[in-house]
């Protein structure tokens, strides 16, 4: 905290964060349960280290009281709450490839850019602010795409859990003009071979 004194203190802090949630992005699966198997392990080991990392340096961001950092501060947050509420989708519950300490990190992660977002809950970061903000929606399916291809949605688990968990909390109107980017990964869901993936679509 007695580091961070300057705007430029202050991004060079936050560039740790941008670095380390680049790693949280959803891993696809395999078709091989060896492999498969490496990949949960892989991601369950990475995963707890990285969201501590973020934690801290948001707590740590969040304690800086210098007013002048105000503006800074939410440029700063914006350039990894896309990724950030990913990794929310991705670790929000216990799922294969979930670490029980990694789940309460996230959550607290998760109230922590609230706050320094200057909005009362998840679903206004996802949904945005009438006249304010637009929200990260957006900018989730932009990042998300690449998994929803009709080569790779087969081993996209961890992508579908991100996307299911953002759909669950977003509300009519604010959903209506992502629908042109939403239909394509809903459809081939749904169409998905597999039953469980289907049924999530």
């Amino acid at each position: 905290k007695t580091m961070i004194v300057s705007t430029d203190d202050l991004e060079s802090v936050m560039q740790i964060v941008v670095m380390v949630m680049e790693h949280c992005l959803p891993r696809l699966m395999d078709d091989d349960a060896e492999k498969s198997r490496k990949v949960v392990a892989c991601y369950r080991l990475e995963m707890k280290p990285l969201v501590d990392l973020a934690y801290r340096t948001f707590e740590l961001i969040r304690k800086v009281s210098a007013t002048h950092c105000h503006d800074t501060k939410k440029k700063l947050v914006q350039q990894v709450a896309a990724v950030l509420l990913i990794s929310c989708g991705v670790n929000w519950r216990r799922h294969e490839w979930t670490h029980a300490d990694s789940i309460d990190l996230i959550h607290k992660l998760a109230e922590l850019l609230v706050q320094l977002s200057d909005v009362s809950s998840i679903d206004e970061l996802l949904c945005g602010q009438p006249g304010k903000s637009k929200g990260y929606l957006g900018e989730i399916l932009k990042l998300l795409c690449q998994y929803f291809r009709k080569d790779v949605i087969a081993h996209a688990q961890m992508a579908i859990s991100a996307l299911h968990w953002c759909l669950q909390r977003v509300r009519h109107p604010s959903v209506g003009p992502h629908i042109p980017s939403l239909t394509p990964p809903l459809l081939l869901m749904v169409d998905a071979y597999d039953s469980n993936i289907k049924a999530t679509g």
